[in-house]
């Protein structure tokens, strides 16, 4: 669900100090959030927490949770919008 502090959260992970904090990244653009997708299918360790498109995206992510273009647009660290954005958990590296 997309509420204020999840909006919060994802804005908080443009810095490397947060997204290191929360152990999380952020993923933008159709293609590299498929690829991110693909990857979580063969278990890389970078789980997607969370999956958020505009409706127009709807019909090619069925999984994600639609939001509105206003919210995409104050989520996004692009000028333009790229309509889907993914959260994923950092993959823990081995030593």
């Amino acid at each position: 669900m997309f509420t204020k502090n999840r909006k919060k959260l994802i804005k908080s992970l443009h810095q490397k100090k947060y997204r290191d904090a929360h152990g999380l990244f952020i993923v933008e653009g159709e293609k590299m959030t498929r690829e991110l997708i693909s990857l979580n299918s063969i278990d890389l360790g970078a789980t997607i927490t969370d999956l958020y498109c505009i409706s127009s995206l709807q019909e090619s992510f069925p999984e994600a949770e639609i939001i509105s273009s206003e919210d995409m647009t104050s989520i996004t660290a692009f000028k333009t919008s790229p309509g889907i954005l993914a959260v994923a958990e950092q993959p823990s590296l081995p030593n």
